[in-house]
């Protein structure tokens, strides 16, 4: 849980590295661009992915559609 935290730049693809994440709460921070890195379809196992209150923009990638257990985007 990451969120409310202020963090700024663009969202770290980085985090992809994580395939057995649950929970990705980024939510009220000050994230900008235009994209979601696509590599967070590689978190195959993620329930929630909370991008809220973020200065982001552009579409959700469509290999989201592969993520079987997502819950809330």
């Amino acid at each position: 849980l990451l969120d409310n935290n202020n963090l700024t730049g663009h969202l770290p693809p980085e985090l992809s590295s994580l395939p057995k994440l649950l929970i990705l709460q980024l939510d009220n921070n000050n994230f900008n661009g235009t994209s979601i890195p696509g590599s967070y379809a590689n978190m195959s196992k993620l329930l929630k992915l909370d991008l809220s209150n973020n200065h982001l923009s552009g579409t959700i990638p469509s290999n989201f559609s592969g993520l079987p257990f997502l819950q809330k985007l």
